[in-house]
């Protein structure tokens, strides 16, 4: 053991996350983390700082979720805790291990000072219903020790964000640390042989079985393990919204995204006409797993059920280990096992045939003016390269994006999915750009949604890198509108005031252009795909109400 030393406080927080491995922080500085931010200059870590607290614990997520590391953001006490909550619910949606490091008020804050209330550690109270753990040490000695338990927690699957907030008073004392600061093991996971036998016993019949993938499989790194499995014994595949890209849209297996009936009933229809179902890496009593039951007819089977318990170190629920379960599935299974039963079911992939119907659809509203969003995407389905990643923000715009654009690996498309919060996708694409370097980062978004976000594209030109940011300008908030209309007949407050985004843009930094016929849309897109750096296409669009799929 190193002899201890004395370092200020700020710095050996920022020297621990050094060991940890961490080489991004999303954050804004403020008051009560400027000692943080102090040593920060000194660190290799690099700092992107976004200029809202909402959108860094956003591009933390991000980052986290195709990177596979740890997100950290550092934020100020107070309003900067609570404006960084939508992200922190977000990563606890996704599974996405997440730290969020703040500043908090004295451990004898006075009532109303400056962002106290009456309760010095309301912030921790209020981040504990959404993170796996919410830790406020009380003296110098215990911080790096509880940032150590932070770690721990955030990477123990089923993986989550933790809150971890630092009293400014600890900050004026100096801390005893130990340099030689001890990263904590993640406890395995565990193999159930019992599960193992069952499962092989009821794949044997491949055609008849169905896997159904959640979140619990890209989170785990089992997707291919998940796909491999599936074509040694001829099973079909269907996917949530938080399971897209564990496999290729065009994947012969492939059936669709289980998600009521806004991307088709190809999905429900491979799910009902299942003899096995296995659901792969589901929320306990989650909406995707009550949704799986809802349809499924057949014997359902469970594997690596994330128990969603916040608020505590829940080491004792560990789930099942995916990849492990799964992998001892496939050795009992040749390769060639289930060749003949990938052309012995007539469902399979009707979802890309459908998909492929709705580009070919799409494409034949060339000549509508305003452009149709349909064609918009179908168009830039037609221009997107292979190592693409696509982040996506949240409304019918979104719809189009995910039912068009294909899917070829696990970083293909990334979204707020059923948190589903408007202005995930510019803080969503800083994160992606961060962890994915010189890859090719696609943001589409609804006008809407920016107007959400609008503040980060400051952040957007100052990271730079080859960003193609898609605005679908139609004036209206629309998929609001389409729900108003189907459930009172009529829409109210959905009317946005025309904007011109691309103004904006240029204002911040970006290089910019405003679009409205297929001409200057295809230019736009043809430019961006040479781009090294940063580019927004505003498309002015028309409101359309209805859905790519049939309902």
């Amino acid at each position: 053991m190193k002899q201890k030393e004395k370092m200020p406080l700020g710095e050996a927080i920022i020297k621990a996350l050094e060991v940890e491995k961490v080489e991004h922080i999303f954050g804004l500085v403020g008051s009560h983390v400027l000692d943080v931010f102090e040593a920060l200059k000194h660190s290799s870590i690099k700092t992107v700082t976004s200029k809202h607290e909402a959108n860094a614990s956003f591009m933390a997520e991000a980052y986290a979720r195709v990177s596979g590391r740890v997100g950290v953001t550092v934020v100020t006490a107070g309003p900067g805790v609570l404006n960084g909550m939508n992200g922190i619910a977000q990563a606890q949606f996704s599974a996405t291990p997440v730290i969020r490091i703040s500043g908090a008020v004295p451990t004898n804050a006075e009532v109303h000072e400056l962002h106290a209330t009456n309760q010095p550690d309301y912030t921790a109270r209020c981040s504990a219903p959404l993170c796996k753990a919410s830790l406020r040490p009380e003296k110098p000695e215990d911080v790096l020790t509880q940032l150590s338990d932070a770690f721990r927690i955030a990477r123990t699957y089923p993986q989550g964000p933790v809150h971890f907030e630092v009293p400014i008073d600890l900050f004026k004392k100096e801390a005893n640390v130990d340099s030689n600061y001890i990263v904590q093991e993640v406890p395995g996971q565990l193999v159930s042989q019992a599960l193992v036998d069952e499962l092989i016993e009821n794949c044997a019949i491949g055609a008849s079985t169905i896997f159904a993938l959640d979140k619990g499989v890209p989170r785990e790194f089992a997707s291919e393990i998940c796909v491999d499995l599936a074509e040694r014994i001829g099973a079909r595949i269907v996917v949530t919204r938080d399971g897209i890209g564990t496999l290729p849209s065009a994947h012969p297996l492939f059936c669709g995204i289980l998600d009521t009936f806004v991307f088709g009933e190809a999905a429900f229809d491979a799910v009902a006409a299942a003899n096995t179902v296995v659901a792969v890496g589901f929320d306990h009593n989650g909406y995707s797993l009550n949704l799986l039951k809802k349809h499924s007819k057949g014997h359902l089977m469970e594997v690596g059920t994330r128990l969603v318990a916040l608020g505590s170190d829940c080491v004792h629920q560990l789930p099942d280990s995916i990849g492990e379960t799964m992998q001892r599935v496939a050795a009992a299974f040749p390769k060639n096992h289930g060749q003949t039963n990938h052309t012995a079911s007539a469902n399979i992939n009707e979802f890309e045939k459908t998909r492929l119907a709705i580009i070919a659809k799409a494409q034949e509203r060339e000549r509508e003016m305003p452009l149709h969003p349909g064609w918009v995407m179908a168009e830039l389905a037609r221009s997107i390269k292979i190592d693409t990643t696509v982040v996506h923000d949240v409304g019918l715009h979104e719809i189009w994006a995910r039912s068009v654009l294909p899917v070829t690996d696990g970083k293909s498309h990334i979204g707020s999915s059923t948190w589903a919060s408007m202005g995930y996708s510019i803080p969503g694409s800083i994160g992606a750009r961060m962890a994915l370097d010189d890859r090719r980062i696609v943001a589409v978004v609804g006008d809407g949604c920016l107007l959400m976000s609008l503040n980060d594209l400051v952040t957007v030109a100052e990271v730079g890198g080859p960003t193609t940011i898609i605005v679908i300008n139609d004036s209206e908030y629309n998929l609001i509108s389409h729900v108003q209309m189907e459930r009172h007949g009529s829409v109210a407050e959905t009317g946005i005031s025309e904007v011109d985004f691309s103004a904006i843009a240029i204002a911040m930094g970006l290089e910019a252009v405003r679009v409205k016929n297929p001409v200057q849309y295809r230019q736009a897109l043809n430019k961006a795909s040479e781009m090294s750096r940063p580019f927004l296409i505003e498309v002015i669009t028309t409101p359309i109400k209805e859905m790519p799929f049939p309902s």
